[in-house]
């Protein structure tokens, strides 16, 4: 994993990468994270909602079970990726102006 992280450590969705690799989240727990299920200064973020294809349209869904509503712990590495992204996106909104469509999702 950690040669991994280092092979992608340049690229955009790096926190994604670091999201996935520490945490085992699925794909469409990823896709659906809201920053609003984040919590940062807590080390943790809850899964409430993924985001799925159904056909060729994208869909947000609640998880299948409700073992699949839980709370994950992040690391210290994970928290600093996703603060470093969060920063990033501040300013890719700023620079898209009224064009920017906030969803209100962690990686856009």
């Amino acid at each position: 994993m950690g040669t991994f992280l280092r092979h992608v450590r340049d690229d955009h969705l790096v926190a994604a990468w670091t999201v996935l690799v520490s945490t085992g989240m699925r794909r469409g727990e990823l896709a659906g994270l809201r920053w609003d299920d984040v919590d940062l200064d807590g080390a943790r973020r809850s899964v409430h909602q993924t985001l799925v294809a159904v056909g060729y349209q994208l869909q947000l869904s609640s998880p299948k079970t409700s073992r699949g509503r839980r709370t994950i712990d992040l690391d210290l590495r994970t928290v600093a990726a996703l603060r470093s992204h969060r920063a990033r996106q501040v300013q890719e909104r700023l620079a898209w102006g009224p064009a920017w469509i906030d969803t209100g999702l962690v990686f856009t």
